[in-house]
């Protein structure tokens, strides 16, 4: 029988914790609240190097982003398209490439298995 989502997440839990991995690294808060408004994304450890670096990068750069640019406008009462486009955009890439390597990295010191197999192969022992 297939496992959901979520219980294949509370395996990864107990699992991953069990090796002293926190929770916090096994799923930051941006993929917990994707996962309690039902979308079935991947944990970043699973994630392979390009989805890993667009999503990351994606999110932080947009986040970021709009906190600066509200910031800059609130203080400095000026705003930039090719300065936010610049900054924001180069801060995305920086920070999806920096967890993209560090999530891959922590996956290949764990020998973890892809997200498909990955309760076959933990329930295995292996």
């Amino acid at each position: 029988m297939a496992m959901t989502h979520k219980e294949k997440v509370n395996l990864m839990y107990e699992d991953l914790s069990s090796r002293g991995v926190s929770k916090w690294t096994c799923a930051p808060p941006l993929y917990r609240l994707l996962w309690k408004m039902n979308i079935t994304i991947r944990p970043p450890l699973f994630m392979p190097f390009s989805l890993n670096f667009l999503f990351n990068g994606l999110f932080f750069g947009l986040f970021f982003g709009f906190f600066t640019m509200l910031l800059t406008i609130l203080i400095f009462r000026v705003w930039s398209l090719y300065h936010a486009l610049l900054y924001y955009g180069l801060s995305g890439l920086l920070f999806g490439f920096f967890m993209a390597v560090w999530n891959k990295s922590m996956a290949k010191k764990l020998n973890l298995p892809s997200w498909d197999k990955y309760r076959e192969e933990t329930t295995k022992g292996g």
